[in-house]
């Protein structure tokens, strides 16, 4: 029973993509890059208005959602270039621990965070969800081309 719990463990804590049974189809897509280009637009005038957020760093966020929001459903349509996405994502992820980390004991009482380690986060997040941009803008180019018409699945 206890090397049953240990493997389930060991199976959760892997830094592989989970398992999942299908995938994103290019109407889904499609509705979820439309519904956040659309519906984030209000948002930033909501935030400006009721929130008080300069109307610039709103409209730089909503940019960087309406990039994510792209990248990630489009790259979903593919098993290889899905994996690469979630890949690309886990890498950043454990880059930004580990950053808060050796931040967090290097660091002395009180101090701000250092300018060094928002620019490694910064370029950190560029590179990995570029690479979600660069499988999401090859598979739109594809479905353009009609590469994923009627299809649900590939493997």
């Amino acid at each position: 029973m206890l090397l049953m719990i240990d493997l389930l463990l060991v199976r959760s804590m892997s830094l592989l993509p989970a398992q999942s049974k299908r995938l994103a189809t290019p109407k889904q897509a499609l509705v979820i890059s439309l519904c956040v280009l659309f519906g984030g637009i209000p948002i930033v005038f909501a935030a400006h208005a009721f929130f008080y957020v300069p109307f610039g760093t709103a409209l730089l966020c909503y940019a960087g959602a309406v990039y994510l929001s792209f990248a990630v459903s489009w790259s979903y349509l593919n098993w290889e270039t899905r994996n690469a996405a979630i890949k690309g994502h886990n890498a950043f992820v454990i880059f930004a621990v580990s950053l808060f980390i050796v931040v967090l004991v290097i660091q002395k009482e009180h101090e701000p965070f250092p300018r060094w380690a928002i620019a490694l986060l910064i370029a950190a997040g560029v590179s990995g969800y570029s690479v979600a941009g660069f499988c999401g803008i090859r598979n739109f180019l594809r479905w353009r081309r009609g590469e994923f018409s009627g299809e649900r699945s590939q493997k």
